[in-house]
């Protein structure tokens, strides 16, 4: 007995060390994901944060709608792109945001903290105005040319369209049956022509809420309680007269189920125990890039053209130079991007990781410094 003890206390010593180490244990792709979705405390004019499927591209800013579109005019415009149009007639001449007076600024809106949570494919926005919290979140369904919008402030202050209406661009309500309406909005190309461009948004709202025109084009949608959420569908046609719009928690629940599965089967790259200073901000620009690609797939359609420093990086690879690879990977103008286009990122770095045909070598494009310790699944 004491024999078949002691054999037993060795076995279990012995567990630990034929665990498998951190290292070669599978990938926590959630983890991978969080811990490089951008988060912002202030308005980033340079670089907002959207939501999209890949034919519906939605950019916010820190309100999680788009409030305040004069201050990004200049710099990176808030937008509403959709594939379903042509690409000269996109939704530019609308902007659906929370309600605030029009003397407003940004410089009134305190205590941000917003979030986009890749994972989910969600942005969660948490600011102050006047005293008051805010919590806004903001999704898109990924398989139709809609947004949801949730809301909670005790303000009351609801969700304006405003259509920035003129001689050439007119807006108009097409009929409403609570909790329901239709808007149609015309987009006149020229004034000697009669072709416009004509889109339709179609809403859906829950919770104690009125929509009324309170100037030309503007339409605002007030709330009588502190909690309410909406869906917008856009449309090139008029939706017909028995559409059903499915509810904000439909929504978010069909984003959440598609973003899953889209992390699940892509390839990933996790650089959590590289010790080299410059792993950190690849690891993120690669996450965030694989989004990136995601949410513009079909809006900013066109054939991927290397930029400078990703051909200057394959370069260093096929001379066997993977430190350079990475310094040339990282010498673009995106440290401060929160979502960077995919200018041949992901292309670059498949091959750091698989090499050229007929390789052998594991992990060829990095350093063999001991500081390079990359894991890698291949997408499935």
């Amino acid at each position: 007995m004491k024999k078949n003890a002691l054999w037993l206390l060795f076995a279990v010593a012995l567990l630990p060390s034929c665990r498998p180490s951190k290292q070669d244990r599978p990938i926590d792709r959630e983890a991978l994901v969080d811990r490089r979705s951008p988060r912002l405390t202030s308005f980033d004019l340079l670089s907002p944060l959207s939501v999209g499927n890949g034919k519906l591209l939605f950019t916010v800013d820190a309100t999680g709608l788009q409030t305040f579109p004069d201050a990004y005019r200049t710099f990176t415009p808030l937008r509403t792109q959709c594939a379903a149009l042509p690409a000269d007639r996109q939704i530019e001449r609308v902007h659906i945001g929370i309600n605030f007076d029009e003397n407003v600024g940004t410089e009134q809106i305190s205590n941000i903290r917003q979030s986009l949570n890749m994972w989910n494919g969600s942005i969660d926005s948490h600011f102050n105005y006047a005293g008051s919290e805010f919590s806004v979140q903001t999704v898109c369904h990924p398989k139709q040319d809609m947004i949801g919008v949730s809301i909670d402030s005790r303000m009351f202050t609801g969700v304006n369209f405003d259509f920035k209406t003129d001689t050439l661009h007119a807006a108009r309500l097409v009929r409403m049956a609570s909790p329901d309406a239709v808007l149609r909005q015309v987009n006149y190309t020229d004034t000697a022509r009669t072709d416009s461009t004509v889109y339709y948004l179609s809403l859906r709202w829950e919770g104690d809420a009125r929509l009324n025109e309170e100037a030309p084009g503007r339409f605002v949608l007030k709330p009588r309680a502190p909690s309410f959420s909406l869906v917008c569908l856009f449309t090139a046609e008029e939706p017909p007269m028995q559409q059903h719009l499915p509810d904000y928690s439909t929504v978010t629940v069909a984003a959440s189920e598609y973003w899953h599965s889209f992390w699940a089967k892509s390839a990933v790259y996790d650089f959590l125990f590289c010790t080299d200073p410059r792993a950190s901000e690849l690891e993120r620009r690669i996450v965030c890039t694989q989004y990136t690609s995601a949410i513009r797939r079909e809006v900013v359609p066109g054939t991927l053209q290397l930029s400078e420093p990703y051909r200057a990086a394959i370069a260093a690879i096929r001379r066997d130079e993977p430190d350079k690879a990475i310094d040339a990977l990282l010498s673009d103008d995106h440290a401060n991007v929160n979502l960077p286009p995919d200018n041949g990122l992901l292309t670059v770095v498949n091959l750091m990781c698989i090499g050229a045909e007929g390789n052998t070598k594991p992990l060829p494009g990095f350093p063999k410094d001991g500081q390079w310790k990359v894991r890698w699944d291949a997408a499935k």
